[in-house]
């Protein structure tokens, strides 16, 4: 029975395998996955060098509390104290980066195998994941570096601990996703978790970083030197989580696909009519603001969004971890207001997949479809300025600094998001749920779009500011954004030609990639 069973999680490993080489997206995603491939590889790089750095540190210095004793003066102590740090960042990274693997649950459910052999499935894809392997670059420098030659027990005890804890996050990541997925307010969960793990910040005087380290330092010194004990605990909390995640995982995607989600409720739609021609933009602003309170994508995305600028606002007002260095006070500055398009603007046209047959129904509909959601993307840039007014009143940036930024935003930036309008092709359902497709793609456009709205104004911003000074910048950005902003139906039109061309091409596609 068992190698029954053995038998159908290889079978569906390798189905799984096969399932996006077989998408319509894998041909035309190569340079993406390029893109993303050389970014983990930089990373990756970025973070041995780091782990060079931490072995540096502990062998030369070690780290010392404000008593005056010592803290992570040992590789294992160093590693244990500084863990908290890299688990978190690697939980931020995989909910930026990474989809839950239970979205593909819905035709393996329905074969005629043990249905928990899907959980199972999906939940040993997320160990096994590439993600995983970026943290070995400064597991393995650290241990390799930081410990003596001969002490081979301390390097592969660093090792151990380090990779389990990260696969011990993974399980973390894909119940917090799962839930989130279902239900919204279980954010509440990591929220609770995290703000558990930092009570050591508070145990001391005030806020006490070296209180922090201090407590996970010599909680992991103390496991270690019980090691059977620790390694105990480390195979009961894998099976915990693995338990509870094939259950969360399962329970969510069959009530899902029976129909019996308990989130999901009806609503009385009004009526949208396209008789009167002239009033036709009006008619899709009505269209978007519906959709965005409607469909829980993009609920989902505006809520991050909101979010994460909250997150950047609070940064730079209450803490002076950019107040030393302009470049990147104005890169956060940037991208506070930049979150928005980023996560809205750049699958622009995505959503209206679903019904683009109705929208070449008439003639130029795109155009004001187009110009309704310009004017949604200006007005929206208004929420990120009133979130980023803390910073001007704590004195971080000025108002004239952060008016450029917002009509940057509203002009040059939602213009290069724009251009994706004619080669976005991809249908992304209005409601992506656990058994749903795999979610948004991400094409080669997209990256390189995001990348250059984001740095090419911040490398033009700095070069103007050493040139002409920082006032003069502003104002001269300024009004060549008004500009951009003003001629607005020139280059949307200019886009409304362009998809006009393409129309069978991206139609068809719509077609195919839809649920």
């Amino acid at each position: 029975m068992k190698q029954n069973r053995l038998a159908i999680i290889r079978l569906l490993l390798k189905l799984s395998a096969l399932d996006y080489r077989r998408s319509n997206a894998y041909g035309e995603g190569k340079g993406a996955r390029i893109i993303i491939a050389v970014a983990g590889i930089i990373f990756w790089a970025s973070l041995t060098w780091l782990g060079l750095l931490m072995a540096d540190q502990v062998k030369s210095y070690g780290m010392t509390t404000a008593n005056g004793g010592s803290y992570g003066a040992t590789p294992v102590g160093y590693i244990c104290g500084v863990m908290p740090f890299i688990l978190f960042v690697d939980f931020m990274l995989r909910l930026s980066f990474l989809h839950s693997n239970t979205q593909y649950a819905k035709p393996f459910l329905l074969f005629p195998i043990p249905r928990y052999a899907c959980a199972d499935v999906f939940v040993i894809k997320s160990i096994l994941q590439p993600f995983n392997l970026l943290w070995t670059g400064l597991f393995f420098a650290y241990a390799l570096t930081a410990t003596e030659p001969a002490d081979a027990t301390a390097a592969a005890l660093i090792i151990a601990i380090s990779l389990s804890a990260i696969v011990l996050n993974s399980l973390w990541y894909t119940i917090v996703h799962t839930l989130i997925t279902v239900n919204i307010t279980w954010w509440i969960l990591p929220i609770i978790v995290y703000a558990a793990i930092s009570i050591p910040f508070f145990s001391g005087q005030g806020i006490s970083l070296d209180s922090f380290c201090d407590f996970y330092a010599f909680a992991g010194s103390t496991l270690t030197e019980h090691y059977i004990i620790m390694f105990l605990g480390i195979a009961v909390s894998f099976a915990t989580l693995f338990a509870i995640d094939r259950t969360i995982a399962f329970k969510a995607a069959d009530a899902e696909l029976n129909g019996n989600d308990r989130n999901s409720t009806t609503e009385s739609h009004r009526q949208i009519s396209f008789s009167n021609v002239s009033s036709e933009p009006l008619v899709f602003v009505k269209l978007e603001l519906a959709s965005m309170k409607r469909n829980k994508n993009r609920r989902k995305a505006s809520l991050y969004a909101v979010l994460t600028t909250v997150f950047v606002s609070i940064t730079l007002t209450f803490t002076s971890i950019y107040s030393d260095n302009n470049l990147d006070q104005t890169y956060m500055l940037l991208y506070g207001f930049q979150v928005f398009p980023s996560m809205l603007a750049v699958n622009i046209m995505g959503y209206e997949g679903n019904y683009i047959d109705v929208l070449m129904m008439r003639k130029e509909c795109i155009l004001s479809l187009l110009k309704a959601k310009l004017f949604i993307s200006c007005v929206m840039t208004l929420l990120p300025f009133l979130l980023m007014m803390p910073t001007v009143f704590a004195g971080t940036t000025d108002i004239l600094r952060l008016t450029t930024f917002a009509l940057i935003t509203a002009g040059p930036v939602n213009c290069a998001y724009f251009q994706l309008a004619v080669t976005n092709d991809r249908t992304i359902p209005l409601v992506s749920k656990i058994t749903g497709n795999k979610g948004k793609h991400i094409g080669t456009q997209q990256i390189i779009t995001t990348i250059g709205a984001l740095f090419i104004p911040l490398f033009a911003v700095r070069t103007m500011d050493s040139a002409i000074g920082q006032s003069t910048t502003s104002m001269a950005l300024s009004a060549f954004s008004i500009i951009v902003i003003a001629t607005s139906n020139l280059w949307l039109r200019h886009i409304y030609v362009r998809m006009a061309k393409r129309k069978y091409s991206n139609l068809e596609n719509f077609h195919t990639t839809r649920n």
